[in-house]
């Protein structure tokens, strides 16, 4: 329909260009989610972990995710912690914040907040890395049952999102290869704060 001048009109060129490149980069990180898993199921996952400024890693993910996040109304807002250098693998980081702000996008839709908190902050022996939004919240029942691979909230037949079911079970390995840990709080006044701890000595 582009490619054969259907649409005469600019703005609404440009509104279809932007979907399908939102779309693509979507399809890419759901295959970059399985091939993850794949690796790491197969024990041939490579972590290369290297003294870094993690602030400026997930910087980088808010700016490249912003625009997605615009998209669907809400706003991504970085709230960091003093600039501190800790050993992290820069891929696997990126696909924690990449899949936590997807997650918070896709789930939080109905929050008359539209914000995304990515914030990090330092507790004891951990660098925290925390998603907070202003959704619905995710059961207590359901907390722990969330990091499993292919576990989804809600039933098949009512479900409005898609995907694998494998982000969030990915962050959990990953956030483990980090010998750390992930876990789910309840955001105020509502909503979710995913939490994932990095150890800073490895």
């Amino acid at each position: 329909m582009l490619e054969k001048n259907w649409v005469k009109n600019d703005g609404k060129r440009q509104e279809y260009y932007s979907n399908m490149r939102q779309e693509s980069e979507r399809l890419s990180r759901l295959i970059e989610n399985v091939l993850d898993f794949s690796r790491i199921q197969r024990g041939r996952k490579k972590y290369n972990f290297q003294l870094g400024d993690i602030n400026a890693c997930l910087g980088g993910i808010v700016d490249m995710l912003s625009p997605y996040a615009a998209q669907h109304g809400f706003t991504l807002v970085k709230d960091f912690a003093a600039r501190e250098s800790v050993p992290f693998d820069r891929d696997a980081v990126m696909q924690i914040a990449i899949n936590l702000i997807d997650n918070a996008v896709k789930y939080a839709r109905g929050a008359e907040d539209r914000t995304i908190t990515i914030r990090t902050l330092p507790q004891g022996r951990y660098v925290l890395i925390e998603v907070e939004d202003h959704g619905p919240g995710v059961p207590h029942n359901q907390r722990q049952k969330i990091f499993e691979e292919f576990y989804r909230i809600g039933e098949e037949s009512r479900r409005e999102t898609t995907g694998t079911g494998l982000g969030l079970a990915l962050v959990k390995k990953f956030a483990q290869a980090h010998r750390g840990f992930v876990e789910i709080a309840t955001a105020k006044p509502s909503g979710a704060i995913f939490r994932v701890a990095l150890q800073k000595a490895l």
